[in-house]
């Protein structure tokens, strides 16, 4: 799923989601591809990548390690969005990646 307007996400997430302004002011500071990493393993169950795999089961260290400059300067940004819009059984702990596409 390609996000082309950051104003797209919400309604991207098909109403599982929490509503929350501060959101969107937190995703316009994540790099677009981080964006729709994140939209493809909340909403539709598609595995992240290294570095978001990383952050979701969060493993800081492991988060540097593959994190590129962009990546890592959002790192703040990429906590809060998930802490504002994704429900917490998908993240927050090792083996929530797995939890959540098994579910």
């Amino acid at each position: 799923m390609k996000i082309e307007n950051i104003n797209n996400i919400e309604a991207s997430f098909e109403g599982e989601f929490q509503q929350c302004p501060v959101s969107i002011t937190y995703a316009e500071m994540i790099p677009p591809a981080i964006i729709e990493g994140l939209v493809n393993y909340v909403a539709h169950g598609i595995s992240p990548g290294g570095f978001l795999s990383a952050v979701i089961e969060n493993d800081l260290a492991e988060a540097f390690a593959r994190g590129d400059c962009s990546s890592l300067a959002a790192l703040r940004a990429i906590v809060m969005w998930l802490n504002n819009n994704a429900p917490n059984s998908c993240w927050g702990f090792n083996g929530a990646i797995k939890d959540w596409l098994n579910r």
